[in-house]
């Protein structure tokens, strides 16, 4: 059986939606004698937005976000950011008596 054996195929499409927490956790170590500055940017999309982050960003215009990070020689720097992503899935339910020929 498949979903174009329906008489009506787009009745029988449940969409379910759900949010997921995303934690993410990037470390930066520098094994060098000079202190290094970095710039990391982070671009939300439809799917996966920002909720917050560990540092604040230094610069925020939504939709990007940049952290401006010194890294100093010898040392590291942990950034966490939470996210959260948006799933959109669609279950295709079909059952006997809507099927094309059977009634």
């Amino acid at each position: 059986i498949t979903f174009e054996d329906a008489i009506k195929p787009k009745e029988h499409i449940e969409v379910r939606t759900r949010y997921d927490k995303i934690i993410r956790k990037i470390n930066l170590e520098n094994k060098l004698n000079n202190e290094i500055e970095l710039i990391m940017n982070f671009k939300q999309t439809k799917d996966v937005s920002f909720v917050k982050s560990e540092p604040t960003p230094s610069e925020t215009e939504v939709p990007n976000y940049q952290y401006n990070i010194k890294i100093p020689s010898e040392g590291n720097v942990k950034v966490t950011l939470e996210l959260q992503a948006k799933i959109i899935t669609r279950v295709t339910k079909l059952k006997s008596q809507f099927l094309k020929g059977t009634n």
